[in-house]
């Protein structure tokens, strides 16, 4: 891999972009998550494991800030690593060139390989195994400077560095506590076995001087198990506030939705439209295109309701809606319901004449439904009248000037005999 890439990859992995951890997750199966995530917070369990799918969110949700604090103090405990080199000058200056050799020619670039390997995404669902092989390399080469020193008591000091291990993974580095524990643990059974085998003093010394480390290495893991369950504990109520959020979002739109639309037909009210002519006509006026409005209105709706009954008139009213919106194809336009017996239809970017051609299709879409209407001296179904306008708006009128076009022409359609299409 080129130096470029991976310097990209360590500008990435010092600069994470957290994402929305809900991301994967359907809206549909946000009840049942939630489900998981209270059992999981009322669990006695000890284990640092979430069910399959809460863990899988964990680690895709910790990964970034892991990886971005493995990198960062790996390196730190390297360069406290290559500081030793002062120790070996003051205790072991016959062998000091040797030692060095060793940590700052070989150890030191080795490990820092292993360390910017934890920068490429390829390779980062494999950094605690990383570490693993990082600690295998700093306890070998504790080895290798016994040899160099040999049996002199100068090698005492050497075996106790090995100590930093543990205290480095579960406390600077903080490793996953259960990749923590497994390198702890191996890096204390060396170290028992170099104090008791290669250190010369009483048993009694050495005994204490196990029991203590042992005691520092409990308190270190202890330490790391502590802030790995505090984390993932926050990490479920972090879970339980987006999926609050996202629930509360839904319920404002839905809300919003509703608060716009007209409960009999469906359609969007008066309030809406005034909001959305108001955009539109701004839009149209921005952009110099035109705006058209049809307004239509049901013949005789009245006597309707007189002769059939509230019931049936709602029963009209929500056909006639229906009618009117089948014939409204484009995502932009709007068909509302203005008041009573009145609808409007609002076309953003239609001229008058594509505007009356649509009211036509309305118009005859409703007299299809041949909805009995006994009352009516036009036909003997229920029938509309619609009203056509269209204009580019200009910047000393208002969306008021279309809306009156656009009743004028309505009220010509039914004086001039109802059950047609007029034009302003």
């Amino acid at each position: 891999m080129r130096l470029p890439a991976i310097l990209h990859h360590v500008n990435k992995l010092l600069n994470p972009a957290r994402a929305f951890v809900l991301g994967s997750i359907n809206e549909a199966d946000y009840g049942r998550l939630e489900v998981d995530i209270r059992r999981q917070l009322n669990s006695k369990s000890f284990m640092l494991r979430f069910q399959d799918r809460l863990e899988s969110l964990y680690r895709a949700d910790d990964m970034p800030v892991r990886m971005k604090r493995y990198f960062i103090f790996a390196l730190v405990s390297v360069f406290m690593y290559d500081l030793i080199c002062i120790n070996d000058f003051v205790s072991a200056p016959d062998v000091f060139a040797r030692i060095c050799t060793v940590r700052l020619l070989i150890v030191t670039p080795l490990i820092t390989a292993l360390v910017f390997l934890i920068a490429v995404p390829a390779l980062q669902k494999f950094a605690d195994q990383i570490v693993g092989i990082v600690v295998v390399i700093a306890i070998a080469q504790v080895f290798v400077i016994l040899d160099i020193i040999g049996g002199s008591p100068r090698s005492f000091y050497n075996i106790v560095l090995i100590i930093l291990i543990p205290l480095l993974l579960n406390i600077l580095v903080r490793v996953r506590f259960s990749y923590a524990l497994l390198y702890s643990l191996f890096s204390f059974l060396v170290y028992i076995i170099l104090i008791l085998f290669t250190v010369h003093g009483p048993m009694p010394f050495k005994f204490s001087n196990l029991l203590t480390i042992a005691l520092l290495i409990t308190v270190c893991v202890l330490s790391n198990y502590s802030i790995e369950k505090k984390e993932r504990r926050e990490f479920l109520y972090k879970l339980l506030l987006e999926i609050n959020s996202v629930t509360l979002e839904a319920s404002n739109r839905e809300l919003t939705e509703l608060s716009s639309l007209d409960p009999l037909t469906g359609l969007n009210n008066r309030g809406s439209f005034d909001a959305i002519v108001t955009q539109q006509w701004i839009s149209a006026l921005r952009e110099g295109k035109p705006l058209s409005l049809i307004f239509m209105d049901v013949d005789f709706f009245k006597k309707y309701n007189d002769n059939y009954g509230h019931q049936a008139g709602d029963e009209c009213l929500k056909l006639v809606a229906k009618a009117a919106r089948g014939c409204v194809r484009r995502a932009d336009d709007l068909c509302a319901r203005y008041g009573g017996e009145e609808f409007v239809v609002l076309l953003p970017h239609v001229n008058i004449e594509d505007a009356v051609a649509l009211a036509e299709r309305i118009r005859a879409a409703v007299s299809s439904l041949n909805i009995r209407h006994e009352d009516s001296t036009v036909a003997p179904h229920v029938t509309v009248s619609l009203g056509v306008a269209g204009m580019i708006p200009a910047p000393e009128g208002g969306y008021t000037w279309l809306i009156e076009a656009a009743d004028r022409a309505l009220y010509r359609a039914k004086t001039g005999g109802r059950n047609r299409v007029e034009r302003d």
